[in-house]
């Protein structure tokens, strides 16, 4: 199974100076996201059943996912919404999940606005809006059925602030968050060389409304966060920093390979499987 890198802040270089002068702070967050149309493949091709589904953001932009379908449902499980990272779209980033399947879970994997056949375009807070509608439509769907969220990267962001409303969803994975919008634009522009320390100073004017760790407080789900010292894309102590910001009772995974690589591994599967089926910390 391939896996894809995200490409998180990959891109931020001079150009956010001109966008800064032109644009609302919040529109600077479309700087996050490097939305693809094109479908690399389908779940088929790993002989994953699916079905496309459509609908509706709040403001009416046209949302697509998909449906992944177990071989052998189990009623028992939770089923699952999966919220992947900032470039690329569901055909690359679903490959992560698609083992769920085997193993009985249902699984939404969403494309954000913009991303996939996703209408709209890619900013905060219309994402955000765009998960919440989605974790609403598919508990509608699945009544009496525990909801769990679980995102990468980008997704684990998105993951952590849709935990922290109110009965949006029953249990958070997070795999690689970063701790906040203006953090990881910060440790990306410190590795891009004199360039990037000339923009350095322009990161304090990035919204911090979505913040992961100021969002960790409120989650009262049971949480599972997980993050690796090899990560080279989000750095290790930033997840570690969402993770100390939950309330007590959330639990730690320390995960191993590259960025959002966890599910390579299947002691890191297994660990996942066993949180989602107790709601209990892993051992």
């Amino acid at each position: 199974m391939r896996f894809i890198p995200d490409k998180i802040m990959m891109r931020l270089g001079l150009v956010i100076i001109s966008i800064l002068a032109l644009s609302s702070c919040a529109s600077l967050t479309s700087l996050y996201f490097y939305p693809q149309s094109v479908w690399v493949q389908t779940p088929d091709r790993f002989g994953v059943a699916y079905e496309d589904v459509w609908f509706e953001s709040r403001d009416g932009t046209r949302l697509h996912a998909w449906h992944l379908k177990p071989e052998t449902p189990d009623s028992t499980l939770p089923v699952i919404l999966y919220l992947h990272g900032n470039a690329e779209n569901i055909s690359t980033h679903s490959l992560s999940i698609l083992w769920m399947t085997e193993l009985g879970f249902d699984v939404l994997a969403l494309d954000y606005r913009g991303y996939g056949a996703s209408e709209g375009r890619a900013r905060m807070p219309g994402v955000l809006e765009d998960v919440e509608v989605a974790a609403l439509w598919w508990r509608e769907q699945n009544p009496g059925r525990t909801l769990a969220v679980l995102g990468q990267s980008m997704g684990a962001a998105m993951a952590v602030n849709l935990a922290a409303q109110p009965d949006a969803v029953d249990m958070l994975v997070a795999e690689s968050s970063f701790a906040g919008f203006p953090d990881v634009a910060r440790a990306a522009l410190g590795k891009a060389g004199i360039l990037g320390w000339l923009v350095y100073p322009f990161t304090w004017l990035v919204p911090d409304d979505w913040d992961p760790q100021a969002q960790a407080a409120k989650v009262r789900v049971p949480a599972l966060l997980m993050h690796s010292r090899m990560d080279d894309v989000i750095p290790y102590k930033q997840g570690r920093e969402v993770y100390e910001a939950m309330p007590p009772g959330a639990c730690w995974a320390e995960s191993k390979g590259p960025h959002i690589g966890s599910f390579r591994y299947g002691d890191m599967r297994e660990r996942v499987v066993e949180f989602l089926r107790s709601g209990a910390c892993p051992e």
